[in-house]
């Protein structure tokens, strides 16, 4: 309310109007109830989830190009020969739980012990609701054998000085954990996933080749939108995981041992055995990736972009107004590094050794050019 007040105040001034109902220009309580009261039917007040600006931003052409691409990839494939991967991080701090105090209490203490650490996990999951084996990666440079015991049915471990996934890690995951899967099955396949290029290399596309594998990216910044673990297995993994860490850490002292994770992992997973299935093909539905739907997605995009493409909202709002809520909403343009490479790939598109060439070589030839420019600098 506070920053829709802060609208309302500077369009007014700009505008320069001043309001009889309202005290220097500002809107009270009042009238925010009974706005409220009078559309009733149509709104209602809930606890909205915390997005960066740039998942906010994913426009209806990416999505609309993307599903374009995906129609084309998609025809033919049997939904058990469809798989999405990503990884997630595990991180050894239960969350806050509520507590019987005093009225007079001021703070209300758990005594339980949490640290920022994480360990990095990868799911993989097919469109008939099956998963496929975890796979584990510890921040360590050394793994040992008490740290892959005791863990989720076949589950494979690694370990990286980040205990992020690198690209020889993702060969390594692709190798042990997908290519076995497709073996068993016969006719095309396909893979989505986010497009990282930790998650690609010439490797993995000449498995892919030899294998009849299409590899299809994501549009950027759209996850929480079009991927299938992000919208409806995550969550539920994490709720669960949190219990288990809770009990785990009731009567233990200090961080996770990674020795203790595996036992810890494969518990939660079982916790979750019944809906398993169901929370994975509603993932699928879901992103409108099976059956195809791109409604799925474009109704879940942000109302700035439904204002920006419907004219008689555009007339509604007045164009002042708009831009201050566009602002609130997505912020400031500023200009962002990316630590991370993505390749220039059309989303929904398979990935070919070309493609993958042609990435590399501008890459080479933009570093090139900027070594030049510096060097004429310099002289």
């Amino acid at each position: 309310m506070h920053v829709i007040n802060a609208e309302i105040i500077y369009y007014l001034d700009r505008a320069g109007k001043n309001l009889k109902p309202f005290k220097n220009n500002l809107p009270g309580e009042v009238l925010y109830k009974n706005f409220i009261q009078r559309h009733n039917k149509a709104l209602k007040i809930r606890h909205g989830q915390n997005i960066k600006r740039s998942l906010a931003a994913v426009s209806r052409t990416v999505v609309n190009e993307y599903f374009d691409n995906l129609e084309i990839s998609l025809s033919g494939i049997p939904p058990q020969n469809i798989i999405n991967y990503d990884e997630t991080n595990f991180v050894d701090d239960p969350g806050r739980i509520k507590v019987l105090v005093r009225k007079t209490s001021k703070h209300a203490d758990n005594i339980m012990d949490s640290t920022k650490s994480a360990t990095s996990v990868m799911f993989s999951v097919d469109d008939a609701g099956s998963m496929l084996p975890i796979y584990v990666v510890y921040k360590s440079t050394q793994l040992w054998d008490s740290w892959t015991t005791e863990g989720p049915e076949k589950c494979r471990s690694n370990r990286t000085p980040s205990g992020w996934f690198n690209k020889s890690i993702f060969e390594d995951w692709f190798i042990t954990v997908v290519i076995p899967h497709f073996r068993r099955l016969e006719g095309n396949k396909v893979v989505i996933g986010n497009n990282l290029a930790s998650h690609m290399s010439m490797k993995i596309i000449q498995l892919c080749k030899e294998n009849d594998i299409k590899f299809i990216f994501l549009p950027p910044n759209s996850t929480h939108l079009t991927q299938p673990l992000d919208v409806s297995c995550f969550m539920p993994i994490k709720i669960a995981w949190r219990k288990v860490l809770k009990a785990y850490k009731r009567f233990r002292r200090g961080t996770i041992q990674k020795e203790n994770f595996p036992r810890l992992l494969k518990k939660t997973l079982e916790n979750l055995s019944v809906s398993q299935i169901t929370n994975i093909k509603a993932g699928f539905e879901a992103t409108g990736i099976y059956p195809i739907d791109r409604e799925k997605v474009l109704k879940r995009l942000p109302v700035e972009d439904l204002i920006s493409i419907n004219s008689s909202a555009s007339i509604i709002v007045p164009e002042a107004l708009h831009n201050i809520i566009k602002e609130t909403r997505f912020g400031k343009v500023s200009e962002k590094v990316n630590k991370r490479k993505k390749y220039n790939i059309k989303a929904g598109c398979s990935v070919t050794e070309e493609s993958i060439l042609f990435n590399n070589e501008h890459t080479i030839e933009d570093a090139i050019n900027t070594n030049t420019k510096e060097k004429k600098k310099e002289k």
